[in-house]
């Protein structure tokens, strides 16, 4: 098994490109919600919510964009039917405008923040989605974020 990256990056699916800002995002989103969250301590109540619901946000995208993390959380039928719900590109296009709107409104809302970052991010994943929405292409993901390639690269080490 190889992994070749950088042929899928210059395989012109949208649905690749999404997954990697989406996942891109939520890393920048986990990274800064802790020092947005401890701005309580200084009564910027508003950069505290917004470390909050960033850090909800960066967990339910990993949780998405990476299949072998689900494998890793206990799940209910209800859960399994909320994860399947996603797995259309609109519904994800949606979803990360959703998360795209909410974090511009707390930008514009006051000074910019390091969120800017992951929100510039997650708006290129929401539109990323969409543009593969409307080209009708499959949900693709990635040789190195997908559940199979994973377990043998780990069976090998």
């Amino acid at each position: 098994m190889k992994f070749d990256f950088v042929k899928e990056l210059t395989s012109g699916q949208c649905t690749i490109y999404g997954q990697w800002f989406a996942i891109i995002s939520s890393i920048l989103f986990l990274i800064f919600a802790p020092a947005n969250i401890l701005g309580i301590l200084m009564l910027h109540a508003a950069e505290s919510l917004q470390g909050i619901l960033d850090l909800v946000f960066g967990c339910g995208i990993i949780l998405l964009e990476i299949p072998i993390f689900l494998k890793c959380v206990p799940s209910s039928p209800k859960f399994d039917e909320l994860i399947k719900f996603f797995e259309k590109n609109s519904m994800r296009a949606v979803l990360y405008a959703a998360i795209a709107v909410v974090n511009w409104l707390f930008e514009f809302n006051g000074a910019l923040t390091a969120f800017i970052l992951p929100t510039i991010t997650i708006t290129c994943s929401a539109i990323s989605y969409g543009i593969a929405t409307f080209k009708n292409e499959e949900r693709v993901t990635s040789s190195l974020t997908g559940t199979s390639n994973l377990v043998d690269l780990a069976s090998r080490v």
